[in-house]
Formats: structure tokens, C-alpha cells, sequence
């Protein structure tokens, strides 16, 4: 006994890892944080501004159908298109509440776990919120609630689907929606073709609400130039005809 305390009192102590740049930002948002701001607060800022620290991506593209096209081609990846602030910020909410559902209904499927109702509460409130049709009060309080019962990888999935913030709640949510729907796998090699495969899925989910938006826009530019050529004509007939009226 006294030799084995010998030897752990003469063996060194382990040097700590050095923390990386989202996880020195995280620990200094907490430090600064102010007495009055609540705990999920707090987690909210520190998500988005972990996220904040990542390195963005060389600007490659110049337009939405052009991500679009790479992301459904594999050319760029989802943390990519994300990065890009080519995605309008109502589109990576909308992803990201669509993602983590997906992992919800997958886990209330076929693991048949229960899923806490806070979890599509708040998903609910949180793309009504995304429309303008909440305030920030009630996604704040859906998110408190969220945080209380969220414990599996498909809920923190959620949780971070429900954050203010379009980035952050879409890069984290989609990762740990993959994750959770991948973790089953009894192999490792078989989890991360599971989950090559889900991320893969998302990035056409992404491509996909895009693609929509893009044609939605170019269908209101069609009208406007519509109704801009057909007004254009009409002042020209008007003139034409005051002209003709008064010379």
C-alpha cells in the first residue's frame, strides 16, 4: 500500500489540454456574463458565439442557386453553406427546426423513447417566431422549458434548433441530429456511414429550401417587371395622348 502511494505521489500530474477558440470564447462569455441574465441565456449566447470562432470558408460562391447547385453536387458542405451568409437567416431556422425534428420523430419511432412535448412545443413556437408571429419572450421561455427536459442527443438537437441565432441553431442542430440518428450503429465505421449519410440528406434538405426561395424571389421580380413594363406603357400612351390633346 505504502509502495503504491509512493508511486502515485512521484508520477506527474497530466498537463491539461489547451481549450480551442469556441470553447475559450464559451468560458469567457460565462465569466463576463452579467448577475442578472438567466442560465439558458447565458447557454444561448455561448452557442452562437462558440460558433462565431469558426473559421469562415473561402468565398467560392456568388449566388443562393449557385450553393444550392454544390450542395446537392458535394461540392460544399453543410457547415460550408452555412458559413457562406448566402442562406437567408429565415431559411437556416426553418432547416434547423426541420432537421431536429426529424431526429425527435426518429427517436419516438423507432427507439421508441419518449420524446418530451417541450421539444415540439418549442420547435412549434420556434418557426412562429421565425414568421414574426412571436415575440422574443416566448421563444425565450420556450427554450427555458426546452432546457429542463432536453437529455438525449435528438433534444439538445432541438434545443439548439431553437436558439435566436439562424447559424449557430443550424450548424449545431443538424450535427447532432445526425449524430442521434447515427448512434444506434454498434460499429464505428458503420456510425459515420450512417451519418455521412444523414449529413448528406441535409445538405438536399438545405439545397432543396433554396432552391425555393430562389424561385419564389424570381417569380416576384417576373411581377414587378411586369407591372413596371405594363405601368411604363401606360404612362407613355398618357403622354402621347396629352400631347396629341394640348399641341
Amino acid at each position: 500500500m505504502a509502495h503504491q502511494d509512493e508511486e502515485s505521489a512521484s508520477s506527474p500530474l497530466e498537463e491539461k489540454p489547451l481549450l480551442s477558440k469556441p470553447l475559450q470564447a464559451l468560458h469567457a462569455l460565462v465569466a463576463q456574463a452579467s448577475a442578472f441574465e438567466s442560465y439558458p441565456t447565458i447557454l444561448e449566447k455561448a452557442s452562437s458565439a462558440a460558433f462565431k470562432q469558426m473559421p469562415p470558408p473561402p468565398a467560392t460562391f456568388s449566388s443562393l442557386p449557385e450553393l444550392s447547385q454544390a450542395l446537392r453536387e458535394g461540392t460544399c458542405s453543410l457547415k460550408e453553406a452555412i458559413l457562406s451568409r448566402l442562406v437567408p437567416d429565415v431559411v437556416l431556422h426553418r432547416f434547423a427546426c426541420d432537421v431536429a425534428e426529424e431526429a425527435l420523430l426518429y427517436q419516438q419511432r423507432q427507439k421508441g423513447w419518449a420524446v418530451p412535448t417541450w421539444c415540439f412545443e418549442g420547435l412549434r413556437l420556434k418557426r412562429l417566431w421565425a414568421e414574426g408571429r412571436v415575440g422574443d419572450a416566448s421563444l425565450c421561455a420556450a427554450y427555458s422549458a426546452t432546457l429542463v427536459v432536453a437529455h438525449r442527443t435528438a433534444e439538445r438537437a432541438a434545443l439548439n434548433a431553437i436558439s435566436r441565432t439562424a447559424d449557430s441553431a443550424a450548424y449545431w442542430a443538424s450535427a447532432r441530429a445526425a449524430y442521434a440518428m447515427a448512434e444506434g450503429q454498434s460499429r464505428r465505421e458503420d456510425f459515420e456511414e450512417t451519418r455521412q449519410k444523414l449529413t448528406a440528406h441535409q445538405c438536399a434538405l438545405l439545397a432543396s429550401m433554396c432552391e425555393e426561395l430562389s424561385q419564389q424571389r424570381a417569380w416576384l421580380l417576373s411581377v414587378i417587371k411586369k407591372r413596371y413594363d405594363a405601368f411604363s406603357s401606360q404612362m407613355k400612351l398618357f403622354q402621347q395622348e396629352l400631347e396629341d390633346a394640348i399641341f
